[in-house]
């Protein structure tokens, strides 16, 4: 029983919230929503649509050059504070022989 649940709701999830019999197909890049075909020949038939499994593959390749960028901004931040840092120390030392003269 709880499998059959499961089977349900999982096959729920590729239904379309409009029409509960349509499965959705397309990714409606305008309004940032999965439709069925018949969204797309209704309300969303001058939007810029695309079949899921394409749009998926750009999101993923996006995801990628993001996480890219942000694992070299990273790397710059640590470089950077272990250069803050060493000025410090090398700041510290100078002022410590200084005091001491």
């Amino acid at each position: 029983m709880v499998q059959q649940l499961v089977d349900i709701i999982q096959q729920r999830g590729n239904l379309c919230d409009k029409h509960k019999d349509e499965e959705v197909k397309l990714y409606c890049r305008d309004c940032n929503k999965n439709i069925c075909l018949m969204c797309s020949a209704v309300q969303h038939k001058y939007h810029d649509n695309a079949e899921i499994s394409e749009v998926v593959e750009d999101f993923r390749s996006r995801i990628d050059d993001d996480d890219d960028q942000i694992q070299s901004a990273i790397g710059a931040v640590r470089e950077e504070s272990k250069q803050t840092v060493q000025a410090t120390f090398e700041f510290l030392s100078i002022a410590e022989e200084i005091k001491n003269w």
